[in-house]
């Protein structure tokens, strides 16, 4: 029959009801997982070497966000006072 539809299985029940309670986890808690994960390695010198990388790819996260305002502004300090077919 037209707009029918076949009868579940208990198996795909099932299934969907599992589908609906798997969330993925907080942000945080899997930070923390992964962090346990990774410091649980023991290589030398582990801990510095994850605080040397974090601050780098903050900072060049920053330099990202940074970089276009201060090559803006120089780029229209040069055109200042300039007529506008010469800033063109």
């Amino acid at each position: 029959m037209r707009g029918r539809q076949p009868a579940r299985t208990g198996i795909e029940d099932r299934a969907v009801s599992v589908a609906a309670e798997q969330t993925a986890p907080p942000f945080s808690r899997a930070m923390l997982d992964l962090a346990n994960l990774v410091l649980r390695s023991g290589a030398p010198q582990l801990k510095t070497r994850l605080s040397i990388a974090l601050i780098l790819t903050i900072g060049g996260k920053l330099t990202g966000v940074l970089a276009p305002r201060v090559v803006g502004r120089a780029v229209n300090s040069r055109g200042k006072g300039a007529a506008v077919t010469t800033q063109l």
